[in-house]
């Protein structure tokens, strides 16, 4: 119910705050009513919702700070993914990584197995397997 109410204020203000060649400059001026405080919830919601966004890689730190009127810090606008925590621009070369290390290693013991129940062809297996 508020919404409309407040829109109309906003406009009321931008109409008799500014003058006419504000709106048509690169960057005008405008009021805008911040509702954020008023629709915030309680701390549950507030916490899972901003833990959601933040797991997500849709809002940053920061910006979770910028919408709770904290203070935020240097490094702060990375964003991460869930899994691994990792910033967002580094889940290419983070997957790549991971699939890069991961070549089909047969252990000693194994090997040992293999070699016992394989006997000749034991070499050729074990190529193919670590190809």
């Amino acid at each position: 119910t508020l919404t409309p109410i407040i829109k109309m204020i906003e406009q009321e203000c931008n109409a008799k705050l500014f003058r006419e060649d504000n709106y048509t400059s690169n960057e005008p001026f405008i009021c805008k009513f911040n509702l954020n405080g008023i629709l915030r919830g309680d701390l549950n919601a507030q916490k899972e919702f901003f833990k959601t966004m933040v797991n997500n890689g849709i809002y940053s730190p920061n910006r979770v700070l910028e919408l709770m009127d904290e203070n935020t810090y240097e490094g702060g606008d990375r964003r991460y993914m869930q899994g691994a925590m990792v910033p967002v621009d580094m889940l290419e070369a983070f997957y790549a990584s991971k699939g890069a290390g991961k070549k089909n290693k047969v252990s000693e013991a194994k090997k040992t197995i293999l070699k016992s129940k394989l006997n000749g062809s034991y070499d050729d297996v074990i190529n193919i397997l670590e190809s």
